[in-house]
């Protein structure tokens, strides 16, 4: 039977035992962690999102200059 679940930073414990002699085992349940799994992935999402957002208005800008210069036509 667990005795103390196991969190995300503490080990928990659980316990074992005979009916017969009434011997009680207890062995440690390892702590969870967070659940993500560390991918390796260290690229900065700030600097896409940037280019992202820089590479859109400079889109906008030559189709709203387009649009402008067609309809001065």
């Amino acid at each position: 039977k667990v005795t103390k679940e196991a969190t995300e930073t503490e080990a928990g414990s659980r316990e074992r035992g005979c009916a017969v002699c009434e011997y009680v085992q207890t062995e440690a349940i390892p702590a969870a962690g967070t659940g993500s799994p560390q991918t390796g992935d260290s690229s900065n999402m700030m600097l896409w999102i940037s280019l992202m957002l820089a590479s859109g208005g400079v889109l906008g800008m030559l189709l709203y200059r387009r649009k402008k210069a067609a309809a001065e036509k």
